[in-house]
């Protein structure tokens, strides 16, 4: 997630230096895509991490043996 959270800083740090406003347009296309990318990265890491809390401890030590 930190990759995707860089990529997209520099995709917008570079968005001000575009010579015509064909390339801005490309390059916000771009981050739309990269940002779809880390939400979706974040909704599947949110499931994980709420999955676990649902689990008892007691599951977790029947499981660790």
């Amino acid at each position: 997630m930190a990759v995707q959270q860089e990529k997209a800083r520099q995709l917008i740090d570079s968005m001000s230096r575009f010579p015509d406003a064909e390339n801005a347009v490309q390059a916000s296309e771009n981050l739309g895509g990269v940002l779809d990318s880390a939400n979706h990265n974040y909704q599947v890491l949110l499931q994980a991490v709420n999955g676990q809390a649902r689990i008892s401890s007691q599951t977790v030590r029947n499981l660790l043996g």
